[in-house]
């Protein structure tokens, strides 16, 4: 008979409900979000640092055109110094493992999101990035197809390096899954969800990936 049940209860519960949470780093926009929540028939995932650690590891360096896989690591990790991006850590994790010397700066550096990175190292022109990076930076990534492939069948990120419209090195980057992943998919699907992940990655990578968890 009385509306304090409703005026005060179902507030508290809501605040309540969004504390906790939060406390488990779910955060819910408002009410309304949490109410259309019970509505939902497919969740998105995104790979990297969601359903994968975050923190990926370099795999295999393949060097091209005389240079040595140090000398690749050098480069990049040079080249990766200005980036935050968690494959750029990698690189660099790699270059302190192996004792590389990174001291040296780029020119003209620029970054472009969910590709690669491209700036001017010892006079020349060098891109780190992806095949769709390279291709569209007018570089034949066509030539180095055995060397992408042996990277990709592995389920690693690929990165490539070029100098001067020269692809010069060919690296792999894992990443580890999380434990929790696969848990967490099956609870989804318990409730009834389609559980899609999305990625920036390659095709193989994202498939590789999948099927594991």
């Amino acid at each position: 008979a009385c509306p304090c049940a409703l005026g005060l209860a179902t507030p508290t519960a809501v605040a309540v409900g969004t504390g906790i949470g939060a406390k488990h780093n779910i955060l819910i926009k408002d009410a309304a979000t949490l109410e259309n929540t019970s509505r939902l028939t497919a969740i998105i995932l995104d790979k990297t640092g969601t359903l994968t650690g975050g923190k990926p590891k370099v795999t295999k360096v393949i060097a091209l055109k005389n240079y040595l896989e140090d000398e690749i690591i050098r480069l990049i990790a040079v080249m990766q110094k200005k980036s935050n991006h968690p494959i750029s850590q990698a690189l660099m994790d790699e270059a302190e493992k192996r004792k590389i010397d990174i001291s040296g700066e780029t020119e003209k550096f620029e970054a472009v999101t969910g590709q690669g990175i491209k700036a001017i190292m010892n006079g020349k022109e060098t891109l780190v990035g992806s095949e769709r990076f390279l291709s569209d930076n007018g570089i034949n990534v066509s030539s180095v197809n055995r060397e992408i492939n042996t990277i990709l069948e592995t389920g690693s990120t690929l990165s490539l390096i070029a100098q001067n419209k020269e692809i010069i090195g060919v690296i792999g980057v894992a990443d580890t899954i999380r434990p929790s992943a696969k848990k967490s998919i099956s609870a989804l699907r318990a409730l009834g969800l389609e559980v899609v992940m999305m990625t920036g990655d390659h095709e193989k990578v994202a498939k590789a990936i999948a099927a594991e968890i």
